[in-house]
């Protein structure tokens, strides 16, 4: 899964991991959803399966998040600025321009209002022109605002809902849910289970692709990747969303083959749904669990409980040929 798009390719020369300490867990972003494969060490028959328990399906569990993807979440943020819009100054004479935080300084992009915004926005104008401002804290604070609305929504009729594939198609990661929200209460408490039982998670697709283009521009700074801190993240992210994006353009278009021409403009944004999302898993920021990969062993990990069980196999054979 690619970040904003359908599409994704396979470059050979691309990273990959190599030794990766266990239980590991995987976290994939796409652009629709976020996909989430974790050991399942909470029921007697799996407690002592230790590193093996994604091999296992009966101990392991695969998680979807719906409309947490990058494509799906960047449409969300554009009609959050627009209705900010429509609400703060009706009379404004550049009504058709949005001042957006999430885009690089001295980006400019028309954008054609969706359906499902207020009619008088069509009514004012056939196109909206979104200028750039480049603000990190700022796209941060809205990205996770809206992010906040949705998770508080999950356990509605809501578009943007938690399944989990290892059990009954219906159903939730909790059985019995008594408050808005308690899906990712329950998410959490999972995801910090795993992190304080030793475990090691692998950030797929959009999570490496930002990553990975951090680490070009600032590759001094950066050089803890493919393993850096959510807080490494965030206060690189902070520093690219300043750049200018004439600038950018021209020293790194072309520099990162994982951020072709068309993808470099949304990196500003895909850094605030990034930390946003680490955040809200409840990842705490100096804690090194990550590896951020795009392939492992030449084999490209695009499906997410697919790529942990190749991981833990090969991870297997090699032990076993050290033997």
């Amino acid at each position: 899964n690619d970040d904003h798009s359908s599409s994704s390719s396979s470059i050979s020369s691309s990273p990959s991991s190599s030794s990766l300490p266990a239980p590991i867990s995987m976290i994939d972003v796409g652009g629709g959803s976020v996909q989430i494969a974790m050991p399942r060490s909470n029921t007697p028959r799996c407690e002592d399966k230790k590193d093996q328990l994604l091999l296992d399906p009966s101990c392991a569990q695969s998680i979807t998040l719906m409309g947490f993807g990058a494509a799906f979440f960047e449409k969300t943020m554009k009609e959050y600025l627009i209705r900010n819009k429509l609400a703060d100054d009706h009379d404004d004479e550049d009504g058709d321009t949005i001042m957006s935080p999430c885009a690089f300084k001295g980006f400019n992009e028309s954008y054609h209002p969706l359906s499902s915004l207020p009619s008088s926005v069509s009514a004012s104008a056939s196109t909206l022109h979104f200028v750039g401002r480049g603000n990190f804290e700022e796209c941060f604070q809205i990205v996770f605002s809206c992010m906040g609305s949705s998770i508080s929504s999950s356990s509605s009729s809501s578009s943007r809902h938690i399944m989990d594939s290892s059990q009954d198609s219906s159903s939730s990661i909790m059985d019995n849910q008594d408050n808005k929200g308690g899906d990712w209460k329950v998410l959490r408490r999972n995801i910090r289970a795993q992190v304080e039982n030793g475990g090691h998670f692998i950030g797929l697709s959009m999570l490496f692709h930002l990553t990975h283009f951090l680490s070009i521009v600032y590759p001094h700074s950066m050089s803890t990747f493919p393993n850096p801190t959510l807080a490494e993240i965030k206060s690189h992210s902070r520093k690219l969303c300043q750049t200018d994006w004439n600038e950018l353009k021209e020293m790194y278009q072309g520099k990162d083959p994982y951020t072709p021409k068309g993808m470099m403009k949304g990196r500003c944004f895909d850094a605030a749904l990034v930390v946003s999302l680490l955040q809200n898993f409840g990842f705490s920021e100096d804690e090194r669990v990550f590896t951020f990969i795009v392939e492992r062993n030449g084999i490209e990990a695009d499906w997410t409980y697919g790529a942990a069980l190749t991981i833990l196999l090969q991870g297997k054979e090699e032990e076993e040929e050290e033997e």
